[in-house]
């Protein structure tokens, strides 16, 4: 817990403090001293959880965006380590050359966000207020479990989704709404706003609460949340320690193994993982005290990916009709594959259903020809059907190609389910 000399109103509106700030806020071109939230704004910039924006403001005004609550929470984590960063990104807005992908991933394997149905993250999104007190009681769940809270608010009647977490805000002291008694749910969180919100949480949780010496007097069994197959991301919950643990580490076990480099939350399940089994090992720890060792019940046999499944039954249809009008099977390329995937991808995420013009700069140099099938909302066991039944794409099926990629993605932020792609090469 920090040690400042301050004197905080706990009011979603204003804060009044005394003695010096925690870090300046003076590097903001737009947070003057006399700016309600600047002790705030200053702590957030001196323990790195933000650095502003290039143009040196910070936009205290501005909107809380679901991306950058990513990088606040992570930052205020300490930058937990994310190993084996998933190759595809778990959503399909977050591509993997995101400025915040590692963060993302982080907030996901940590149960804190794991974005929405339809499979997207929405990064550039304004945070709710109803969603941010959601957000911090997860966070906080990472290393104890939340005590209860209570508050009542004219505009959180009971029944809301996030009525617990809102009351648990404001028993932990971070908000206690506004002063007509309302809480403003539906209301983006502004970046001062959020700026405060931590700086509470902080003063409350931080620095080693319950780290004292002492054995622990009950230990949880860890669990994995996941599916097990090639390619998805495994997510870890360590559960809670009572008292609560100094340090928390972590290690994934292939068959009973410990897999090299796997010591954080997440997992991304790899090729080699075919077969076996996985189990997620938790370790905690805290002075006087023998650590205590925990392991989640082992998954079922790892089992090939659905977009494995979906392109070796296309790879499959494709070939066989091409034998049936003579024609030499196509070889599945990986790299060709990986051309048709990004454009299934592409069109999944930005709505847009239309063939790539680029194909022919973006496959392997050397081809003498290239086509290009997509198709959407069919099942993957009757899209070659339908690409054979019309004429355009019957011609590239029949056509004189010698190698095919595959790409797949089973559904858009549109509502669209199920986006194919082939890229055909003649070599």
């Amino acid at each position: 817990m920090l040690n400042r000399f301050l004197t905080v109103a706990l009011t979603a509106c204003f804060v009044v403090a005394t003695g010096t700030a925690p870090a300046s806020a003076a590097r903001f071109t737009d947070v003057p001293d006399a700016h309600t939230f600047v002790d705030e704004i200053g702590w957030l910039a001196g323990t790195g959880i933000t650095t502003g924006y290039p143009d040196g403001s910070f936009r205290p005004g501005a909107s809380v965006l679901r991306e950058q609550m990513a990088v606040f929470l992570w930052r205020q984590a300490g930058e937990p380590a994310v190993s084996d960063l998933p190759a595809s990104s778990p959503f399909v807005d977050v591509p993997t050359s995101h400025g915040f992908y590692r963060a993302i991933v982080w907030l996901a394997d940590s149960g804190i966000s794991t974005g929405y149905p339809d499979g997207t993250f929405r990064p550039s999104q304004p945070v709710l207020r109803e969603q941010m007190a959601a957000f911090l009681q997860r966070f906080r769940a990472l290393e104890a479990a939340p005590s209860g809270g209570s508050g009542s608010f004219s505009d959180v009647p009971t029944g809301s989704t996030f009525r617990t977490q809102i009351q648990w805000l404001s028993g932990s002291g971070i908000s206690t709404g506004y002063p007509d008694g309302s809480f403003r749910p539906s209301q983006p969180v502004l970046r001062e706003q959020m700026a405060a919100f931590l700086f509470r949480y902080d003063d409350q949780f931080g620095g080693g609460d319950g780290a004292a010496s002492g054995p622990f007097t009950s230990a949880p069994t860890p669990t994995v949340s996941g599916n097990a197959y090639v390619g998805s991301r495994l997510r870890g919950v360590p559960g809670t320690w009572t008292p609560q643990p100094a340090s928390v580490t972590y290690q994934w076990l292939r068959n009973g193994t410990p897999i090299s480099g796997a010591t954080s939350l997440g997992y991304t399940v790899r090729q080699s993982d075919l077969g076996a089994t996985l189990s997620f090992r938790a370790t905690a720890n805290r002075p006087g005290a023998a650590a205590s060792v925990r392991t989640s019940a082992a998954t079922g046999a790892v089992t090939a990916s659905p977009l494995d499944v979906v392109v070796q039954r296309i790879l499959t249809d494709t070939n066989q009709f091409r034998a049936s009008n003579g024609r030499a099977p196509l070889q599945l390329n990986a790299p060709i594959s990986s051309v048709a995937q990004a454009w299934a991808q592409q069109m999944s995420s930005t709505c847009v259903f239309a063939h790539n013009s680029s194909v022919g700069q973006l496959i392997p140099g050397g081809w003498r020809a290239w086509g290009e099938n997509i198709a959407r909302g069919q099942q993957y066991t009757e899209v070659v059907q339908a690409w054979i039944n019309s004429p355009g794409h019957r011609a590239n099926l029949l056509g004189d190609f010698t190698h095919l990629g595959i790409g797949f993605v089973e559904s858009s932020p549109c509502g669209h389910p199920r986006t194919f792609v082939q890229v055909f090469a003649k070599y």
